[in-house]
C-alpha cells in the first residue's frame, strides 16, 4: 500500500537538495512540489494545498521560521504539517520551530530513516495504517530459488522487510 500521492511541498534555496528530495519522495510515491525561496513556497501553499511541507530553515527571502509563523498564522494553511529542514543543530531554532507549531525537525543530510519517521508520524496511508518500511516501487523481473525449484518472477515493489513479487499467472 502507498501513501495515494500524497503532495508535499519541498522549499529549499539549494536546487540540488530539491532534486535530491524530489527524486526520493517520487520514488516513495509522493507528488513533490518544489519551491526554491520562502516566498514562493507560501505562494505555492495557498495555490496548492499541500498534505505536508518539508521547509528549510535558511533561505535568503524569508526564512523558514518565518514562512512558518505565516503558515500557522493562516486559517487555511494552519493544519499543514510543516518539518524544517536545515543543516543547522541549534536548540535554539529547534525550540522556537517547536513552540511555533512545527511538526518534526530533521537534520542534513537528510537521513533516510528520520525522513520516513517523518512522514509516518505525519501521513496515515488510506486504510489508516502507518508503514513499518519504507517501499519503493521496483518492476523488473527477479529469480526465486528454493532447493532444486528455481521459478522467473516479476517483482512489483521493495521494502526493507523484503519484495513484493508475483507470478505470470495463477497459483
Amino acid at each position: 500500500m502507498r501513501f495515494a500521492k500524497k503532495r508535499i511541498l519541498v522549499a529549499d534555496d539549494s536546487q540540488g537538495f530539491i532534486l535530491y528530495m524530489s527524486v526520493l519522495l517520487s520514488r516513495m510515491g509522493f507528488s513533490v512540489i518544489p519551491a526554491d525561496s520562502g516566498l514562493e513556497a507560501l505562494k505555492l501553499i495557498n495555490l496548492r494545498m499541500p498534505d505536508l511541507v518539508l521547509l528549510d530553515l535558511h533561505m535568503p527571502d524569508l526564512n523558514g521560521i518565518d514562512a512558518l509563523k505565516k503558515i500557522r498564522g493562516e486559517v487555511r494553511t494552519r493544519n499543514i504539517p510543516v518539518v524544517m529542514v536545515s543543516a543547522d543543530d541549534s536548540a535554539e531554532y529547534k525550540k522556537e520551530a517547536d513552540r511555533l507549531g512545527c511538526s518534526g525537525y530533521l537534520l542534513k543530510p537528510v537521513d533516510i530513516g528520520q525522513l520516513h519517521k517523518a512522514l509516518q508520524e505525519n501521513l496515515i496511508v488510506p486504510s489508516g495504517q502507518m508503514r513499518r518500511n519504507l517501499r519503493v516501487e521496483y518492476s523488473g523481473r527477479v529469480r526465486v530459488a528454493s532447493g532444486d525449484t528455481e521459478e522467473e518472477l516479476f517483482a512489483q515493489s521493495i521494502s526493507g522487510d523484503g519484495i513484493y513479487i508475483m507470478k505470470k499467472g495463477p497459483l
